[in-house]
This record gives structure tokens, sequence and C-alpha cells, in this order.
């Protein structure tokens, strides 16, 4: 979730992309939010960068064979 919301995903389209609703989305954000104590998305995307999160990739987005990021 974390991966699609750091590429600008709204919620709507991380519901899809994951196949769950979108109050489930809105809850699971709310709750990455409480965990690190960050109150917006900019400084959601400052921290990610900072502690390199920004840099994972989740295996299912991944690309067998892929040789390139």
């Amino acid at each position: 979730m974390l991966f699609l919301a750091l590429r600008s995903l709204d919620e709507e389209g991380i519901s899809k992309a994951l196949m769950i609703s979108t109050k489930d989305v809105v809850n699971h954000i709310q709750s990455i939010y409480q965990k690190f104590n960050l109150p917006l998305h900019i400084e959601l995307e400052d921290f990610c960068k900072e502690n390199n999160f920004d840099l994972y990739i989740p295996e299912r987005f991944v690309s067998t064979g892929s040789r390139e990021l």
C-alpha cells in the first residue's frame, strides 16, 4: 500500500490495485500516519525517502526477467 501511495495513487486507485475496499485503504493509510506520527502526506513521502522505503518494490510489481527499473 505504501508503494502505491508513494506513486501518487489516490485511495480509489490503491483499492483497485489491491482489490480491497476504499474504506480499508483509508484505514491502512491512517494507521501508517499514526504509526510514524506523520500528519501530512508530504511528510510521509519525506520520511520514506529518508529511510529508503521509497526504493522498495513489491515482488508482484516486478516483471519476471526484467533487468532494469
